[in-house]
């Protein structure tokens, strides 16, 4: 009787964790709608900086020369007080490109020097300039810059430079010049690229809760713009100054 009373015990136990396969496995939880939104905007975020690298990539493309090697240059500064014809600048198509870079490898005992530049017509008239002034300090320095612009038509246009430079600068270096038709204008993909940065990080940051996490739905997009829309506004312009070939640089 003992034997068969333990048999029967035996047989009314539950082995512990028995209830887990009708539950699916104690230990596994389903996936939260938390969970899906986080992976949504962490996709979200890896395409808009995906976009980003193309674009940046796209405008290192488009700010390349081609057609040929750029012109190089290096003018004693002496000979550009007052401005001279440096070189002919001759397009090989309309709405042709082109970018000048200057360089003036001054130091502190020169202390700075105003690069101003002007593209001229075919009358040698001129069409528009450029110029910043470059300086140079124990510390900081600002030595070089670039210009970019358009020309509407393929024709033949002269670039004209002149320096100006502190009274008591003696042996200034040369300017060294570099001028040549590029692929296109990368300003507007660089713009692209920048907001698609400031959009991904968003996405990222709300992704990873905290104070983003106050943000659903679309709140993302409206942070985003919050913040981004200098760079659109700014970017709005430029485009319609290069699409309408106006000179915006004032």
């Amino acid at each position: 009787m003992a034997e068969e009373k333990t048999n029967s015990d035996s047989r009314d136990k539950k082995p512990k964790g028995s209830g887990g396969r009708n539950n699916g496995g104690g230990n596994s939880k389903p996936a939260s709608g938390q969970d899906d939104s986080r992976r949504i905007y962490l996709r979200g975020a890896m395409v808009m900086l995906g976009l980003a690298l193309v674009s940046f990539v796209t405008a290192s493309v488009f700010g390349s020369y081609s057609g040929g090697p750029p012109t190089v240059l290096k003018i004693p500064a002496e000979e550009l007080r007052g401005g001279k014809i440096v070189g002919k600048i001759e397009p090989t198509r309309d709405h042709a490109s082109f970018q000048v870079e200057l360089r003036h490898p001054i130091n502190y005992t020169h202390q700075w020097s105003q690069v101003t530049g002007e593209v001229l017509d075919a009358n040698q008239n001129m069409l528009f300039a450029f110029g910043e002034e470059l300086w140079a300090g124990i510390e900081e320095n600002k030595l070089s810059f670039s210009a970019n612009f358009n020309f509407p038509k393929k024709d033949t246009y002269y670039l004209k430079l002149s320096v100006e430079m502190a009274p008591n600068a003696s042996n200034p270096p040369p300017l060294e010049v570099t001028y040549g038709q590029t692929a296109g204008s990368g300003v507007m993909f660089n713009w692209l690229g920048a907001l698609a940065v400031i959009v991904g990080v968003g996405l990222w940051l709300v992704k990873g809760g905290g104070g983003g996490a106050i943000l659903s739905g679309f709140g993302w997009l409206t942070a985003a713009l919050m913040v981004s829309w200098p760079f659109l506004l700014v970017g709005g312009i430029v485009f319609l100054c290069i699409f309408f070939d106006v000179d915006c640089s004032d």
